[in-house]
């Protein structure tokens, strides 16, 4: 918990509110950072990162959420890439952490572009649907036919953004 800590605090929230202070118009109230339920993340009102953000003058502006169960899976790494890895080295079990670091590297140099182009039009695909359900997860997955696309030279790497995305913007 303490590196998850220390990473938001000595990386995260610097690098939003670099970005917040640099946007031309800034209409935000409130900072959230969402953070999946994996055991080693803390608590939203943990008492450290309360202290910090009151000491950054942040108390009433960043608010620090967990996501909920069975929530969308915005994460392109829990999306595709770690299965793609894992199908690649199925049989592979390494005996120790520098074997483990290994196969990663190893395994990330040999994934196919395409396939990593794939999981990022999927990643697109789920963010669209995501906010075409209000920020739910009550949508079914659209399907494309990805790999048709991609034999045909028509797989886009960029999908147009949901139009609902406006809304929010000029809330």
């Amino acid at each position: 918990m303490d590196k998850h800590r220390d990473m938001l605090t000595g990386l995260v929230l610097p690098a939003v509110l670099n970005e917040f202070l640099a946007a031309e118009h800034n209409r935000f109230d409130e900072i959230v950072i969402q953070q999946d339920g994996a055991p080693a993340h803390m608590h939203p009102r943990d008492h450290e990162w309360m202290q910090t953000l009151t000491d950054m003058g942040l108390e009433e502006k960043t608010k620090l959420v967990t996501q909920p169960a069975n929530s969308p899976d915005l994460n392109i790494n829990d999306l595709g890439f770690f299965n793609a890895l894992q199908s690649m080295h199925c049989c592979t079990t390494p005996r120790n952490e520098v074997e483990l670091i290994e196969m990663v590297e190893q395994t990330c140099r040999d994934c196919p572009l395409n396939k990593i182009n794939r999981i990022w039009v999927t990643l697109q695909t789920v963010f669209n649907n995501t906010l075409g359900d209000v920020g739910g997860n009550q949508f079914k997955m659209t399907h494309m036919g990805k790999e048709k696309l991609e034999k045909e030279g028509r797989l886009p790497r960029v999908i147009d953004v949901n139009p609902i995305a406006r809304y929010f913007l000029n809330d």
